[in-house]
């Protein structure tokens, strides 16, 4: 006869190949061995490098501004390309454009709804692979992001707080290199200014 014990032993040893099984081949655990997917990050507006960008311009209330890239690799402003724009300003703007994320997609037909019929503020990036057109349209009813139509496809949001970053540096004033101070004994006196006169010391 088989004693109790072992019987004992055989039942434990039953008990953990069925949990084994459970573990490893049932629907949950399976579930449990992919492990808990992980969140994806929002789809990028522009799917190229700062290193493919050439011409950034802005159409709004105010005009039309526009920067582009030179043949030696430098940034100058479009209107004037004798006057070179502020290389690291420039730099800090095209690395906010390659990181604009599109935070939620409309499934929507009409646009007038998100100001985007009549927008005044168009932005143009133009790549080494061709044109980005994004059009701005109404802030969100939360305040926290942009209505945009990025080309003809359906309208996005994008984050107001980096979208702004954007807009708001590009202009003239923004991305003009700073004018160096000159310090008090760097300053040249006035032509017709006379040199203070020197006191003899008695």
């Amino acid at each position: 006869m088989i004693r109790r014990g072992t019987l004992v032993v055989l039942g434990i040893f039953v008990l953990l190949i069925g949990v084994t099984w459970y573990l490893e081949w049932s629907p949950a655990g399976k579930a449990r061995a992919r492990g808990t997917p992980t969140a994806t990050g929002y789809p990028s507006i522009l799917s190229v490098s700062t290193a493919q960008m050439i011409k950034i311009e802005l159409k709004d209330s105010n005009g039309t501004f526009g920067i582009q890239r030179n043949l030696n690799d430098t940034w100058s402003f479009m209107d004037d390309q004798s006057t070179p724009a502020d290389q690291g300003k420039i730099q800090e703007l095209l690395a906010s454009l390659a990181g604009l994320q599109s935070i939620a997609t409309l499934d929507a037909k009409s646009l007038s709804a998100f100001g985007l019929v009549t927008t005044n503020r168009i932005l143009t990036i133009q790549t080494t692979n061709g044109s980005t057109v994004l059009k701005v349209g109404n802030v969100t009813a939360t305040g926290s992001g942009y209505y945009v139509q990025v080309d003809n496809h359906a309208p996005v949001v994008i984050d107001k707080t980096s979208l702004d970053q954007v807009l708001n540096t590009l202009n003239r004033q923004t991305l003009s290199p700073a004018t160096a101070t000159p310090l008090p004994g760097q300053l040249t006196p006035a032509a017709g200014t006379p040199s203070p006169l020197s006191t003899a010391t008695p």
